[in-house]
């Protein structure tokens, strides 16, 4: 009986002895089988064990078997260092009539002019490159009609402020009526602007000097949309290359500030369309075009002027794959009824090399 039950135990012993071998068969068959993909994976990739003897170079690299040091681990890959900007040409102030003068290049800043940039200085017609930009800000809708109102005009024409053209009582969109702001430097354009976004005037001034304000343009102050003189009414070259360096970036300024002439929508007081001219282009025509001698482009900008702050012109140009900003101004006036302002700008770019 005894011999009976110590067979059936040791049948049971094999079995499962021979239970666990196949186990164990499995478990390596698996563990090979992951080797054998990891491994072929690795050569689908370029990969290699760190024990490899096997050197992979890149395409027009030098192997690394030449590359490497004593330790046997690869260098770096050289890192491709893009060219340095040459330093910026220095422009004497000496060159421009205009009392005051800034350039710079606007990659890196560099000062190219510097001619009481600092300095106050009243800005005349540029301040309606922050009318534009506020009013672009504030105004998303460009298919909204705004009525030009006498009240807006009559007072306009009294104080001799540039106008667009628009009549009293006409319906006006508000994307002509940012063209009118700045090619012409429409006076009603820009107050009737202000009016619809702020109220008043006045209060649109607030929304421009608060803007100065986040911008940083601690030598700004606004009184009015128009850039009609107030001693209480001025910046400084340096604020205003900022200022147009930074409305610049938004699409909707850049088409306007860089367009020759823009058409209006018809209305029944311009059946055909009110037709408006770019100021700085116009004047730039008589002197000389946009493309100078030495291949800088001028690619546009907004004059000024008034009897207090003189000729004015904020303008950009590109020279040799870099962009260049440009604000001069109290270019004075004389009986010949030469444009200073156009003229400095000509002779500053020109001497970019």
């Amino acid at each position: 009986m005894k011999s009976k039950k110590k067979r059936r135990r040791n049948r049971r012993r094999r079995k499962l002895l021979l239970f666990l071998v196949i186990i164990c068969i499995a478990i390596v068959l698996a563990i090979s089988y992951l080797a054998l993909q990891l491994n072929s994976s690795r050569h689908e990739t370029g990969e290699h064990s760190d024990n490899s003897s096997v050197s992979v170079s890149e395409p027009n690299q030098p192997d690394s078997s030449e590359t490497s040091d004593i330790s046997g681990t690869s260098p770096e890959p050289t890192q491709v260092t893009p060219e340095p900007l040459r330093p910026a040409v220095t422009i004497s102030p000496e060159s421009i009539i205009s009392v005051y003068g800034y350039m710079e290049r606007v990659s890196d800043g560099s000062v190219v002019l510097d001619k009481s940039a600092h300095d106050r200085m009243y800005p005349a017609s540029m301040t309606k490159v922050m009318t534009l930009l506020v009013a672009i800000e504030n105004l998303p809708d460009l298919e909204e009609k705004i009525q030009v109102t006498a009240d807006v005009i009559n007072p306009l024409h009294e104080q001799q402020s540039s106008m667009a053209g628009f009549d009293a009582g006409e319906w006006v969109s508000v994307r002509d009526l940012l063209y009118g702001i700045f090619l012409p430097s429409g006076g009603e354009a820009a107050v009737t602007i202000a009016n619809r976004v702020a109220g008043s005037e006045a209060a649109f001034a607030e929304l421009m000097n608060q803007k100065a304000a986040e911008l940083g343009l601690t030598g700004t102050h606004f009184v009015n949309c128009t850039g009609l003189h107030d001693d209480n009414h001025y910046s400084t070259c340096v604020d205003i290359a900022y200022l147009f360096e930074t409305a610049l970036q938004n699409d909707l300024f850049y088409q306007i500030a860089t367009t020759h002439s823009y058409t209006c929508e018809p209305t029944d007081f311009h059946p055909e369309g009110l037709e408006l001219q770019s100021t700085m282009f116009a004047s730039l025509s008589n002197i000389s075009s946009p493309t100078l001698a030495n291949g800088a482009v001028i690619l546009g900008g907004k004059t000024g002027t008034t009897d207090e702050g003189g000729n004015c012109l904020v303008s950009f140009a590109d020279y040799n794959g870099q962009r260049y900003i440009l604000v001069t101004g109290l270019g004075q006036f004389n009986a010949e009824g030469r444009m200073y302002n156009i003229e400095d700008a000509v002779t500053a770019y020109s001497a970019l090399q």
